[in-house]
């Protein structure tokens, strides 16, 4: 993945980020008792959030600089965040609805924070990444 592609996988995955965390605003409303398990995850949505904006504009400006390693590691870990960013919105999804406090207490919290856990891990990867880059 080139230097723009990182960019523009940067500016797509913060929109994704956005997003989902309107939706996590819009299933708190629905579901009060969600609040505290989600705000793992709001908090985790803007640390990643900053890590993008950071890393998009530090790609940009290195353009042929970056070290195979690093761009594998980049990619790697955006890959990784996408594929969490997707489930955590179908969690959502498959949570709201009448019925929807009742699953949540049971398996839906659960999820959340393993998601949460995952995402904290590739977060981590692309601030590494980030910092080797500013080497």
């Amino acid at each position: 993945m080139d230097p723009l592609s990182i960019t523009a996988a940067c500016l797509s995955i913060a929109g994704v980020v956005t997003k989902l965390s309107k939706d996590i605003i819009v299933f708190i409303r629905a579901h009060r008792d969600a609040r505290e398990d989600l705000a793992g995850a709001t908090g985790q949505l803007a640390q990643l959030k900053l890590t993008l904006d950071l890393l998009g504009d530090e790609s940009g400006d290195a353009e042929e600089i970056l070290p195979k390693e690093i761009k594998h590691q980049i990619t790697s870990g955006l890959s990784g965040c996408q594929e969490v960013l997707v489930k955590l919105g179908d969690v959502l999804v498959k949570y709201r609805g009448r019925a929807g406090s009742i699953k949540w207490a049971l398996w839906g919290k659960d999820r959340v924070i393993e998601l949460n856990t995952q995402l904290t891990t590739h977060t981590a990867a692309l601030n590494l990444a980030l910092e080797l880059s500013t080497l």
